[in-house]
């Protein structure tokens, strides 16, 4: 069976779900399945898939997006953005699309024009290697540059006005990370900011899929997998029957 074949069944699968669960309150559950329809939509070779992405947006609106809570739960909630973004930012690069090219801009005139201050271009190079080891003096250099920069204090309303928006996401989700662990006092400041971000691009299915591209770009999820997730302290559990495990050839764990 071809994957696009094996895309469709899932979300057939998927939609029975949806169908049973919609009067649930379990809004990161409702979201986890609207973002899973998205992907294998795409995986199906159903084109933007308009009807899905505008799903995904009005069930992120109900659920007021809270990174935190969403990194604590069982919910493959994080994982299937990470993919979902990594998919629509191939497309864009395929379609030879391209989002704000001034966030990916690494010079100083290009910091120069940043509305909070930061030098994208560094921190966009530190995104596309998060997590790679530094090979050479130079790339030690631009780590220190980097955690520099991290470590240093910005003014908020300066940063929700940049319009880098990838930029500014990925600077908020790597300093949620450091505020859980050095300074809880600043984790609703950047959540806030996350939030904000989030809603806005939930305001319709259109700029939800800009969104995804951008993020992927910026590799957002992986960030977030490094920076917040590991660091949460309390876990929210999946939910789902055992029939609802059967329905989409999975074992309950035990």
């Amino acid at each position: 069976e071809s994957l696009p074949s094996r895309a469709q069944t899932w979300e057939r699968q998927l939609a029975q779900i949806w169908g049973a669960r919609q009067a649930e309150d379990c809004i990161i559950g409702h979201l986890s399945l609207a973002i899973a329809r998205v992907l294998l939509c795409i995986l199906a070779a159903k084109g933007r898939c308009n009807r899905q992405y505008g799903n995904a947006a009005k069930v992120m609106r109900a659920d007021g997006v809270d990174m935190v809570r969403w990194s604590a739960a069982d919910w493959p909630l994080i994982p299937l953005l990470h993919h979902l973004a990594s998919v629509e930012n191939a497309r864009a690069k395929e379609q030879n699309r391209h989002f704000r090219q001034t966030c990916q801009k690494d010079s100083h005139q290009a910091y120069l024009e940043s509305e909070s201050g930061v030098d994208w271009g560094l921190l966009y190079k530190a995104a596309s290697t998060l997590g790679s080891l530094p090979e050479s003096d130079a790339d030690e250099v631009h780590q220190k540059d980097v955690l520099r920069t991290l470590y240093s204090e910005k003014d908020l309303r300066a940063l929700i006005a940049d319009k880098c928006r990838g930029g500014v996401q990925w600077f908020s989700m790597i300093k949620l990370g450091l505020c859980m662990d050095l300074e809880p006092a600043c984790v609703q400041s950047y959540s806030s900011v996350i939030r904000n971000m989030f809603m806005q691009a939930a305001k319709s299915g259109a700029l939800l899929r800009d969104w995804m591209e951008e993020a992927g770009a910026w590799k957002l999820f992986t960030a977030q997998r490094g920076s917040v997730h590991g660091r949460v302290r309390h876990r929210y559990h999946v939910g789902l029957s055992a029939t609802e495990f059967e329905l989409l050839g999975l074992r309950q764990k035990l």
